[in-house]
């Protein structure tokens, strides 16, 4: 039998808590819950052994509680708002710094992340606080840290906020967004190497440069509609979202490469600096710093000879980037990313134990994860997107390893092309690399990597097409249902299990 003790999860209990009362519209709930749950935990001690082992979670929720009121209540992590009177003025000046690269759509569209320092109207400025989402119909792919200035219709400013407000912050439509400077010199040196390495990459040529350029380092900038509309409509937007995966593709390439050389512990530090170092340089996004936070803590625990729950070492890596950055557990892409994992580690088990009775265990395992993670993030792309895409179970079969694969040999491209002389690139008119040089020459085994490359990206890209033939499932209360179904049919199950074991 086994047994199902809340005192094995504080950390669990603990990041919910965090995470409900910093998304909180109101503070009067998590107030009553902190107080209810201090007056509990030495009523507990003199219960019965059963009752005791409420006191770990009991204090573990009451300290999230607390925690995540004071966060709640910083201004430099509230949604944008300001009390300016525009008057008459058609629009306002806004000025803030990026906190993370500028995205950029398709169509050629920007969105922009500003921590807000100032807003000016009729000549009359005022400091501002909070972090706003600009939307430009036409823009730059500014990187984080840069200065930019906003000219915004005074009508789309939002009303000064509320003590109650969530940590949300909406977009604000802008007519034009220019860059004005850096906020600090460490910023701009990361740009340049930022653009020297887009460089190198867009010697690849349009398709495969452009996926490589996505996969890797999460500019969509030079990725076609036609790749975005398959990756999307197949169910695999996830894929060209910087993630844990992406994450752990990186470090398996250092880990391997040093543990031969220095074993676990040491190429585990340096595959841990390497980690850093690439959130660093693609940009600390909500996902990565999750994905960067678990890899710490998992591989610390792991090498210290001890054992967790899975479930812990998630509730620590969603604990403490919220605890850094607030405004974290109000981003989608750090949701999902959470509810993935959740899938994975709770949900996937039960599937995998009742499927590899069926099927062969090679298949069984994939199968499990992209199921279990695709019902966890059920409920949250229905109530954003109005659609699921349950082809995504199917896709991600063959799509994860490919992809994995043309990272993989894009690293391996990426590596040689360094210590090749620049030439004149055919393709985007800027430097680029030796290798692409050889491929036009016919010879040389960068030359045939090149091929290799844009071989694979056309396979990734006809794959994912024929999966986006599939039509999605529309928000109704028939989806809805069927969700709630399956995960009503797991908790049972998994109660089930705790109860009896595995059988």
């Amino acid at each position: 039998m086994r047994a199902l003790r809340p005192d094995a999860y504080p950390p669990v209990f603990f990041a919910v808590a965090l995470v409900a009362t910093v998304l909180s519209p109101t503070r009067a709930a998590p107030i009553a819950i902190a107080w209810v749950a201090a007056a509990l935990f030495p009523v507990l001690s003199f219960l019965s052994p059963p009752a005791r082992h409420w006191r770990g979670p009991i204090l573990m929720t009451a300290l999230g509680c607390a925690i995540g009121l004071v966060l709640a209540v910083s201004p430099e992590h509230r949604p944008f708002s300001t009390a300016l009177q525009t008057g008459a003025t058609a629009s306002v000046v806004l000025e803030g710094v990026l906190v993370e690269d500028a995205a950029l759509s398709a169509e050629g569209g920007a969105r922009y992340r500003v921590r807000v320092r100032w807003v000016s109207a009729d000549a009359a400025n005022t400091s501002a606080v909070g972090i706003a989402t600009i939307i430009a119909r036409r823009g730059e792919e500014f990187a984080a840290g840069r200065v930019i200035r906003a000219v915004v219709p005074a009508d789309r400013l939002p009303a000064a906020g509320l003590p109650g407000d969530a940590p949300s912050a909406g977009f604000i439509r802008a007519d034009s967004v220019e860059a004005v400077g850096w906020a600090a010199p460490r910023y701009e040196l990361r740009a340049r190497v930022r653009a020297a390495l887009f460089d190198r990459i867009d010697g690849m040529g349009y398709r495969a440069g452009g996926l490589f350029r996505a996969l890797t380092t999460g500019s969509r900038a030079q990725l076609s509609r036609a790749q975005q509309a398959s990756f999307r409509e197949s169910g695999s937007s996830h894929l060209l979202a910087l993630s844990g995966m992406h994450l752990g593709i990186i470090a398996a390439v250092v880990f391997a490469a040093t543990r031969v050389l220095w074993g676990n512990r040491v190429a585990f530090l340096i595959t841990l600096v390497a980690a850093v170092g690439y959130v660093a340089l693609v940009g600390a996004r909500p996902s990565l710093l999750r994905a960067l936070t678990m890899f710490a803590v998992g591989g610390g625990i792991a090498l210290a000879y001890r054992s967790t729950e899975p479930i812990n070492v998630l509730a620590v890596a969603v604990a403490l980037p919220v605890i850094v950055t607030p405004h974290l557990a109000g981003e989608l892409s750090f949701q999902l990313s959470v509810f993935s994992l959740v899938g994975i580690i709770a949900i996937a088990p039960l599937v995998y134990r009742r499927l590899v009775r069926r099927v062969p265990r090679l298949l069984a395992a994939p199968l499990s994860a992209a199921f279990g993670a695709q019902l966890a993030t059920a409920p949250l792309t229905l109530g954003v997107f109005g659609v699921v895409h349950p082809v995504a179970v199917l896709s991600s079969l063959l799509l994860v390893p490919m992809v994995t694969l043309f990272v993989w040999s894009g690293l391996v491209w990426l590596s040689a092309s360094l210590i090749m002389p620049l030439g004149a690139n055919a393709y985007t008119g800027t430097a680029y690399t030796g290798a692409a040089s050889a491929l036009e020459s016919g010879f040389g085994v960068p030359a045939l990597l090149l091929a290799l490359l844009r071989e694979q990206a056309s396979l990734i890209h006809h794959t994912a097409s024929f999966f986006a033939e599939v039509p999605a499932l529309l928000a109704s209360p028939l989806v809805w249902g069927a969700v709630m179904l399956a995960l009503a049919v797991c908790v049972v199950d998994g109660l089930d299990w705790f109860r009896w074991g595995d059988g």
